[in-house]
């Protein structure tokens, strides 16, 4: 089964190369996301290349699917995500078991800035814990967090989908702040600087890449700020200005918001 399975993903990176004997390496993404990956990430596919020792700037089909193996291999995150994700999980590995609980997931998720609910999180476990042995490793929770990650894309494709109605692939800029806003995503404007005339369209991949690029940017939040989104923050520190009459950075007593 395994093996018809790596053949079949090998045919799907046969036809996107098409004719094509070699794909020059700035074209990658444009493989990448004919394959389907919505959240491709330029800089992650460079250092997946250099980890998989791929120098050339002419990529054969060896190369494409040795460079796509270590992709999906680091879950296609970059070095530094890696590096914060895989912290989250040895902080939270107490004992050094090189395994988290069912009980310890979620709260190292909720380190990296994630909000998931409890049902959300109960579901991923499941799909991840596929032996149900109750415990995740440091690669399964790399995975866990990438499904979190494709759980955002979802939600965005379709606030965008939901703007699209004569299904072209593309909206308005308008449109685009309209569908952003019902993301949910505490922000003060979508960031698509190439897009700033109200009369251009705003492709579905650009406008997804783009919320995922705000939701890392409140996760940042959160994890900076304890918790906490900006805007969050923000109407708390009004709030204790409210009690602070002597304006010396302290209350009189608990107040409660």
């Amino acid at each position: 089964m395994k093996r018809k399975i790596r053949e079949h993903e090998l045919e799907l990176v046969r036809q996107a190369l098409g004719d094509q004997e070699q794909l020059p390496k700035e074209q990658v993404t444009h493989l990448f996301r004919d394959l389907g990956y919505v959240l491709w990430d330029a800089q992650a596919i460079a250092e997946a290349a250099q980890e998989a020792q791929i120098q050339e700037d002419q990529l054969d089909l060896s190369n494409l699917w040795r460079l796509l193996l270590m992709y999906r291999q680091r879950e296609g995150m970059r070095n530094s995500e890696l590096e914060s994700i895989d912290a989250a999980f040895r902080e939270e590995d107490l004992e050094g078991t090189g395994e988290l609980t069912a009980l310890e997931v979620p709260t190292a998720i909720r380190s990296l800035g994630y909000q998931v609910s409890f049902e959300a999180m109960q579901s991923v476990l499941r799909q991840v814990d596929v032996n149900d042995s109750g415990g995740v490793d440091k690669m399964q929770f790399r995975k866990v967090v990438r499904m979190l990650q494709e759980c955002d894309a979802q939600l965005f494709l379709q606030a965008f989908d939901d703007e699209d109605l004569a299904r072209l692939q593309a909206i308005t800029f308008p449109s685009a702040i309209q569908a952003f806003c019902t993301t949910g995503l505490q922000s003060q404007s979508l960031d698509l600087p190439e897009f700033n005339d109200d009369g251009m369209l705003v492709r579905r991949d650009d406008f997804v890449r783009s919320c995922a690029a705000h939701a890392h940017q409140v996760r940042e939040a959160i994890k900076r700020n304890g918790g906490w989104t900006d805007p969050e923050v923000n109407y708390l520190k009004l709030f204790f200005r409210k009690y602070d009459l002597d304006r010396n950075g302290r209350t009189p007593g608990i107040i409660c918001c």
